[in-house]
């Protein structure tokens, strides 16, 4: 699990995701976008911690940025894991819910503040 999220923490993309599918090398096979990619690595990288495994060298920095974009493009995804269709599932909202609290567990906080695509800045409330 750990050399996963080491994988996962190299190939995650400037804007904070993972591609739908991609190669060992990081480059994309197909490009649709899910946020449930960018909740998992969140998720595995808390399971680690859990269970009281060292964090890893970027581990908050990935997890500040998969976070920003989940934030940022959620709760409705261009893709729906399962459907593959516009919009927000139930299992789509509970994987960016999960990641939101485990964001606070990183941040230590219980706001993060983000900036949009178009520059704005604006925050995220865990609760």
């Amino acid at each position: 699990a750990r050399h996963i999220l080491a994988h996962l923490t190299a190939t995650q993309r400037r804007d904070g995701r993972w591609p739908q599918n991609y190669f060992p090398s990081g480059e994309p096979f197909w490009v649709g976008v899910q946020l449930d990619e960018a909740a998992f690595p969140i998720l595995l990288a808390a399971k680690l911690r859990e269970i009281g495994e060292a964090e890893l060298p970027g581990t908050r920095h990935m997890v500040r940025m998969a976070v920003g974009f989940i934030v940022r493009t959620g709760p409705s995804s261009p893709q729906d894991r399962w459907e593959e269709c516009p919009g927000v599932s139930p299992f789509t909202l509970a994987a960016a819910r999960d990641q939101r609290a485990v964001g606070i567990t990183y941040s230590g906080q219980t706001v993060m503040r983000f900036e949009s695509q178009e520059g704005t800045e604006f925050e995220s409330f865990f609760f």
